[in-house]
């Protein structure tokens, strides 16, 4: 059964705190990022911005969510948008393009929420599950209050 309100994305963000968010299947991303070199450059005559922009990006715990997905190109128009964007002159309807853009990539801490993302360092991510094991349903607790 669909969940949420009359429109897409309606609602607060789910909460990564709470207990309800904790039995929920997070993918969990290392706080240190993606490892690897960037890929090249996949777009025609890069600027020396898009080029520094490509570089820090792909360093982030979400590219090894863009690596699997294959979306190199889709990451460099973004950039090249990005880039863009940032110039004084720069469109309003462009930097509203790019807003969905980044969050489409879950470069924006809402987008992360709502795709189950969690960036965590590496204590963390073996803390998680035994928080979620201590996580019991709503039965067993009422049934535990009465004994």
């Amino acid at each position: 059964m669909p969940r949420g309100g009359a429109r897409s994305h309606s609602g607060p963000a789910p909460d990564p705190n709470s207990a309800r968010s904790e039995k929920r299947d997070w993918t969990k991303l290392p706080a240190e990022g993606r490892q690897k070199p960037a890929p090249v450059w996949p777009l025609v005559e890069p600027s020396e911005r898009e080029l520094e922009l490509w570089e820090s990006w792909w360093a982030e715990p979400v590219a090894q969510i863009w690596e699997d997905a294959h979306t190199l190109h889709y990451v460099a128009f973004t950039v090249r948008m990005f880039a863009e964007a940032e110039q004084p002159k720069a469109r309003t309807e462009d930097r509203k393009s790019l807003n969905q853009m980044m969050a489409n990539l879950y470069l924006t801490p809402d987008s992360q929420l709502r795709a189950g993302i969690k960036i965590v360092s590496a204590p963390d991510i073996k803390a998680v599950p035994e928080v979620v094991a201590q996580v019991t349903n709503i039965k067993d607790r009422l049934n535990r209050g009465s004994a």
